[in-house]
């Protein structure tokens, strides 16, 4: 039997998933507090959640991100009855100023009932860009996927380090969408059509980080190539952002033998099997310093235009080198074990993630739903049109897919659809969010039993295609 508060909100926690390998332990540990204090849970793909908002029973949405563009989905969540509650699983790492405007946005804060953050410098630097008025929302607890790295890191991991990984984060200007594809992806979350970004600002930041990547591909394609040279009895894995296009790299992989191309699995697991970590700009940083993986970075001296769009925090977290010999000779210290590399960065990482030492960011996160919950004034189901416009604008989605198989459509489209193409559609959602069968997602709910410690009966049941609900037995 559901629970409810007394003003018949179900005590049901929904937990949308969009990239499953990067979200899924966390968005477990969340599930396993709320099982222990007798929620259901319903978790699985954000997509098939969404779309069966006005279907479900009115309960508790966690959502992984607000952003600007989304406010009709908040808007639909809020109409049929529910309360939500957000922790951007991408705010590990943010520049300062336009990527939190990016992310939140007046109107997605305000119906949202607290803002959970990584740590305090998420914090600090989201009340420098909206204001202190929110402050009474914002919490800091640290994040449930950050808990998971830290206690992969306190598990017994003599594993056999076998790779130099390095990890692509080139989503600008290597997007699976295209340039096109992305400026417009970009505009949509920015919520551009709703007033909460100017184009002029959105456009001067895709520039900014555009010509920054743009400058930075060749440099790291040609450091592939040379450690595949210098390094030929070393299996080099290299793993693109789950944005990016694979063609680039297979092309310029082709003939590297000791060089594959992998987008299984999670980062974590290929970090805990690697005896390096090359990257640029990318949370995988963190998460290597965690599971104390030596991480270099490639930063080439970058002018004051560019300057402004390095992200401080993952260079912070790495051995800064300014060119590919550096990097080689770097690697060569550290394979040969020359190097005793170990992360002087521990108090830029208890300033980014709160929960490291106690690993508990599920349980003040529940503490402050329950709170809520508990108190929460009677919520009105309305009905606006914003479910029906959302039907159309996904309906409208659809048949442009279908009439971009005609010939020549990037030819004969108007320049704002051009864009869209059925199969770079298809590519992208594969990339984004592959299928979660139940048999893997038992995997997974197991697999996170283990190492979290937990001693839970819990019953799975298939919710909707991709989405399971979750009881105590």
């Amino acid at each position: 039997m559901i629970t409810k508060n007394k003003n018949n909100i179900n005590k049901i926690l929904y937990i949308p998933l969009e990239i499953f390998d990067r979200e899924i332990d966390g968005g477990l540990l969340l599930a396993f507090e709320a099982l222990k204090r007798d929620w259901e849970v319903i978790i699985g793909s954000q997509e098939r959640i969404i779309n069966n908002i006005e279907k479900s029973l009115p309960g508790v949405y966690f959502l992984k991100h607000i952003t600007p563009g989304q406010i009709n989905i908040q808007k639909r969540i809020s109409n049929s009855g529910n309360i939500m509650f957000v922790q951007d699983q991408e705010g590990l790492l943010q520049r300062k100023g336009l990527e939190y405007k990016i992310r939140f946005s007046n109107s997605s804060i305000s119906p949202t009932k607290k803002i959970f953050f990584w740590g305090d410098q998420q914090k600090k630097d989201f009340l420098e860009s909206f204001g202190s008025k929110y402050d009474s929302k914002c919490i800091v607890t640290g994040s449930p996927r950050a808990d998971h790295w830290e206690l992969i890191a306190r598990k017994d991991n003599n594993l056999d380090k076998k790779y130099i990984l390095v990890a692509t984060s080139f989503s600008h200007e290597n997007h699976a969408l295209g340039e096109k594809g992305q400026y417009n992806l970009l505009r949509n979350v920015a919520g551009i059509k709703f007033g909460a970004n100017s184009s002029d600002s959105i456009d001067e930041y895709f520039e900014g980080m555009y010509k920054l990547g743009s400058y930075l591909i060749p440099f790291y394609k040609k450091l592939i190539v040379d450690l595949s040279e210098r390094f030929k009895n070393e299996k080099i894995i290299l793993r693109p952002h789950p944005s990016e296009s694979l063609e680039m790299w297979l092309n310029l992989t082709s003939d590297l033998d000791n060089v594959e191309i992998r987008n299984d699995g999670t980062i974590i697991e290929w970090l805990k099997i690697s005896k390096l970590l090359i990257q640029y700009g990318s949370s995988c940083a963190i998460q290597a310093n965690i599971l104390k993986v030596p991480v270099i970075s490639l930063i080439p001296n970058l002018n004051r235009f560019l300057r402004k769009y390095d992200l401080v925090y993952a260079r912070k977290a790495s051995i800064v080198c300014k060119d590919n010999e550096s990097v080689i000779s770097t690697c060569e210290d550290l394979l040969e074990g020359n190097n005793n590399y170990e992360s002087g960065n521990q108090e830029n990482l208890d300033k980014l993630i709160f929960s490291r030492q106690t690993v508990d960011a599920a349980k003040r996160i529940l503490d402050e739903i329950e709170k809520t919950f508990k108190r929460n004034a009677k919520v009105k189901r309305i009905k606006d049109g914003t479910a029906l416009f959302y039907k159309f604008s996904k309906f409208k989605h659809r048949i442009l897919l279908l009439v971009s198989m005609l010939p020549f459509w990037d030819k004969i489209a108007p320049a704002k659809y051009q864009h869209v193409s059925w199969s770079t559609h298809n590519y992208y959602k594969k990339r984004k969010q592959p299928k979660l069968p139940v048999e893997k997602f038992k995997l997974n709910l197991q697999s996170m039993l283990e190492i979290s410690g937990e001693k839970l009966n819990i019953v799975v049941k298939t919710y909707l295609k991709d989405v399971y609900r979750l009881t105590k037995k």
